[in-house]
């Protein structure tokens, strides 16, 4: 299990660090996305191999379970096209809600 302490301080870090690059590169734009557990195959060997590990992260996410590559791609096409042309500085969760909790 991840040190909360450390988790939460770096997260923080790349906040500061997002809206920090953000005022000097404002014309090329910064962002950053911040993902909840996302499937990998590590990820999912030990959700098949374990129901109550499986059932505790579906509980604590209020989308009902973890993302996959496809629940991210679609804000990072839109971050890099031109669509965004006018962003900088924010942070976009991608999370299943977990963030709200």
């Amino acid at each position: 299990m991840l040190n909360a302490l450390g988790y939460g301080t770096s997260k923080a870090a790349v906040i500061g660090m997002t809206r920090d690059l953000a005022g000097k590169w404002a014309s090329s734009g910064c962002g950053s996305m911040h993902c909840a557990r996302m499937l990998s195959p590590r990820m999912t060997a030990a959700l098949l191999n374990d129901p109550v590990h499986r059932r505790a992260i579906a509980e604590g996410i209020p989308m009902g379970g973890v993302g996959e590559a496809d629940d991210i791609k679609g804000l990072a096409i839109f971050l890099a096209s031109d669509a965004a042309r006018y962003i900088t500085g924010q942070v976009f969760a991608v999370d299943g809600g977990q963030g709200a909790m």
